[in-house]
C-alpha cells in the first residue's frame, strides 16, 4: 500500500492518469455527487466567510477549482507536470484569476508567506500517515492568516474501514487514514487547528453503490438523482468535508 510522499507522487505522475482522472472518477453518478458536495462546501465557505484569496493544495487537474467561484485571487500548487498541463487547460478563461505553481505541498514555494483566507485540498491529506500529515498541517499554517480556514476531506472509520476490509485491502493501493470525529478533533488541536464543521458525504454508501452499479449504466441522470436524494436522509457517512480554523500559537 502506497503511503510515502514519493510513492504517491509517482502514482499520479503518468500523463494518462492526468488526462483520464476526472472522466474515470467523477463523471459517474457516484463521483458527480461527491464532486458536487465538495465544491458546495468550498463555495459556501467562500461566501459565508468572505474569502478573497485561497490556495488549493495538490489540485491534480483542477477538478474542484474549475467550479469554485467568488475569489478575487486563487493559487494552485501541484507537483506533477502532467496534472499541471491539464489544470491549465481546464482553467483557461475561468472567472477566478488562478495562479498555477509547480511545487511540493511539503515545502510550499511561497515566500514571503501568502497570508491567505483559505486553503483547501481533496483526496490528498488523507493518504498520509501521522508524521506526514503533521508536516502538511505546518505548511498549511505557514500560508494562512490567523483565523484562516482549511477545508479537506476525511474518511469515516465506521464506514470506510469495513468497506476496505470487505472489498479486500489489495483493491486500495493508496493508503487512507480513517477517523472518528473525536480523533479528528484531537489531531487538529495537536496541529494548531479547531474544527468548525463536518459535512456528511455518502450517507448510505451500500445502497448508493448498488444504484451506481445497477442504475447508472442505464441512466446516469436517474442514478445521480437517486444517490443525491439519499443524501437528505440521516445516515452514517462514508466521508466528511471538514472546515477547520487556524488557531494562534
Amino acid at each position: 500500500m502506497l503511503k510515502q510522499p514519493e510513492e504517491i507522487r509517482g502514482a499520479y505522475s503518468r500523463t494518462e492518469t492526468a488526462e483520464e482522472y476526472v472522466d474515470k472518477r467523477f463523471t459517474s453518478a457516484w463521483g458527480s455527487v461527491v464532486h458536487a458536495a465538495q465544491v458546495k462546501v468550498v463555495n459556501d465557505v467562500i461566501r459565508e466567510h468572505h474569502v478573497k484569496r485561497a490556495l488549493e493544495l495538490a489540485p491534480g487537474p483542477a477538478r474542484v477549482s474549475r467550479d469554485v467561484v467568488g475569489l478575487e485571487h486563487g493559487y494552485l500548487c501541484e507537483f506533477n507536470d502532467s496534472m499541471l498541463r491539464v489544470a491549465r487547460r481546464r482553467l483557461a478563461g475561468a472567472a477566478v484569476a488562478w495562479q498555477i505553481v509547480r511545487g511540493d505541498a511539503f515545502h510550499l514555494p511561497f515566500k514571503p508567506a501568502l497570508d491567505l483566507d483559505m486553503v483547501y485540498s481533496f483526496r490528498f491529506v488523507r493518504h498520509f500517515e501521522a508524521d506526514h500529515r503533521a508536516a502538511l498541517y505546518r505548511q498549511v499554517r505557514s500560508v494562512l492568516k490567523d483565523g484562516g480556514l482549511f477545508v479537506f476531506d476525511v474518511v469515516n472509520v465506521k464506514v470506510g474501514l469495513p468497506a476496505q476490509i470487505r472489498d479486500g485491502r489489495d483493491k486500495y493501493p493508496i493508503y487512507d487514514e480513517f477517523y472518528t470525529p473525536d480523533a479528528l478533533k484531537q489531531e487538529l488541536v495537536q496541529n494548531g487547528f479547531t474544527l468548525l464543521l463536518l459535512t456528511d458525504v455518502m450517507r448510505h454508501m451500500t445502497l448508493q453503490q448498488r444504484i451506481q452499479v445497477l442504475v447508472d449504466p442505464r441512466s446516469n441522470r436517474l442514478a445521480r438523482c437517486l444517490i443525491s436524494w439519499l443524501e437528505y436522509l440521516p445516515g452514517q457517512p462514508l466521508e466528511w468535508v471538514a472546515v477547520v480554523r487556524k488557531t494562534p500559537q
